[in-house]
């Protein structure tokens, strides 16, 4: 009686014991559904033009649940360009992981009745543990061969881990293109020439030779240099602009608008033609006071000698 007793109350221990077991020993495990590893493509979309040239796919895979996922794997479809129904040409590939070593996989044909033909790979198991929210770049190098059919590829990528080995955890589509021998043609030369600009100091030179011809500018070479003319000495703001595109400061305008060389040989001029109007007023009254003098000086000669005559008479 004793024994059955104790037996009974082992038992009852037992499964008063097992929940606090189950809450200790037990670890969490994700929901094991398709999303748990979310994927992005960080390579766009590649393009091969020459066989054996080797061109990369990348993928970053992201562990979105709050649990580690281990041992990490794929499998890989590449669907060859529309209307390919061999595999002639099979493409190398092989990946890598966070930049380290790579490893090949052999691709199979498979040529199912009907459309969906394709080149498989086996499971490619990583071996990466993801903690929660982290990632990992997943790399897919393609040399595409000499035989290989030109046009768009895709490549399918599909993931598990571990504890979830059973299930698709996440998928993901690259796409690269293969166009052997096609080089992007160069463009065309334009037959637009743009004029040079000439700058600020060329076209005070040939104003002035322009005006050389003209009596006005050997009057103004004469003068000394007005402030205009080393104004103009000075380097354009830009050399990409032209004279007539360079904006006037109200000095440089004041100072542009009085070196005109019309406006300043006539002012020369008018101050020479007073000059010889003083001169020639100058010059008439000489004259008249020399002639004044003269008939003065033949009047007292004149009397003098009447006077002698008059005496001797």
């Amino acid at each position: 009686m004793a024994r059955h007793l104790l037996a009974g109350t082992v038992a009852v221990l037992a499964v008063l014991a097992s929940p606090a077991a189950n809450a200790y020993g037990a670890t969490a495990s994700p929901s094991c559904s398709d999303g748990n590893l979310s994927t992005a493509d960080v390579s766009g979309s590649p393009t091969s033009v020459k066989a054996g040239a080797a061109i990369i796919d990348s993928t970053r895979l992201t562990n979105t649940t709050t649990v580690t996922l281990s041992n990490v794997s794929f499998i890989l479809a590449l669907l060859p360009p529309p209307g390919v129904h061999s595999g002639n040409g099979t493409p190398a590939l092989a990946w890598r992981v966070d930049g380290g070593s790579w490893h090949t996989f052999g691709l199979s044909w498979t040529s199912p009745a009907g459309s969906g033909a394709d080149w498989q790979s086996r499971v490619q198991f990583v071996g990466a543990a993801l903690a929660p929210h982290a990632s990992l770049t997943l790399d897919i190098r393609t040399e595409f061969a000499t035989a290989s059919p030109n046009g768009d590829y895709q490549y399918d990528l599909a993931y598990s881990a571990d504890p979830c080995s059973m299930n698709e955890l996440g998928m993901n589509f690259e796409f690269s293109q293969y166009v052997q021998g096609w080089t992007q043609p160069r463009p065309s030369p334009s037959t637009h020439k743009p004029s040079p600009s000439p700058s600020t100091t060329h076209h005070a030179v040939r104003t002035s030779a322009a005006t050389t011809s003209t009596p006005t500018h050997r009057v103004t070479a004469k003068s000394s240099p007005s402030p205009s003319h080393s104004q103009s000495q000075r380097p354009s703001p830009s050399p990409s602009l032209s004279p007539s595109l360079v904006p006037q400061t109200p000095s440089t305008s004041a100072a542009a608008g009085t070196a005109t060389p019309g406006k300043r040989a006539t002012a020369l001029i008018g101050a020479q033609d007073a000059a010889a109007a003083r001169s020639h007023a100058g010059m008439s009254t000489f004259v008249i006071a020399l002639l004044t003098a003269v008939l003065l000086a033949g009047a007292g000669l004149y009397a003098g000698w009447r006077a002698r005559r008059r005496k001797n008479g």
